[in-house]
């Protein structure tokens, strides 16, 4: 299987269910309505405006999800919500979902964390690349816990989720969703 075939499997599992209410129920009646993933071919030369200001570039697979396909609201993979990456003809959007906590984000960045993801639900932890390793096209998942940063100023101990974007793209394709009580996973849950 090649790339795209891998992310194609990976955004099915995207949560994009959304609620909205017409205006004659506004007040009693919420009804579910899914936002699509929509496969759109974009060319590499928009993600520049989206690499300033970064320490690095985002693993080649990350990077093809972005070029390849696009969503309009964040998607939760009950591990973690992407931030949105609309139809437009740049990624202004993910970015300035990116930086609309700019503390965090800014202080992840300069510990040698680039975010991609906040936690799933309400949670406001970054789920981020770890370049503070040896330089490569492939980084691990970590999670950083954002009272950490926000409340003691401190990274903290970041939680691993996988040593690369594509074990983390597996390991959401591969988890066992049937068996949990809660939709939402935490390390505890990986085999």
């Amino acid at each position: 299987m090649d790339d795209i075939d891998i992310l194609r499997q990976f955004i099915k599992f995207f949560n994009m269910e959304g609620c909205e209410c017409d205006a004659e129920h506004w007040e009693d009646e919420l009804v579910p309505i899914q936002f699509p993933v929509v496969e759109i071919k974009t060319d590499p030369v928009q993600l520049d405006s989206l690499y300033q200001n970064l320490p690095g570039r985002y693993p080649k697979l990350f990077e093809k999800l972005l070029l390849n396909f696009r969503w309009e609201h964040f998607s939760d993979t009950g591990i973690c919500q992407f931030f949105p990456n609309p139809l437009e003809p740049d990624f202004s959007t993910f970015r300035r979902l990116l930086f609309r906590d700019k503390y965090l984000t800014d202080f992840c960045i300069e510990h040698g964390y680039l975010p991609f993801a906040e936690g799933p639900d309400v949670n406001y932890d970054r789920f981020c690349f770890n370049l503070n390793g040896p330089k490569s096209n492939d980084y691990p998942v970590v999670q950083i816990d954002h009272e950490e940063v926000l409340s003691c100023t401190r990274i903290g101990k970041p939680v691993k989720w996988a040593d690369t974007f594509r074990e983390f793209v597996d390991l959401t394709i591969d988890l066992d969703r049937s068996t949990r009580s809660s939709r939402y996973l935490s390390p505890e849950d990986l085999p």
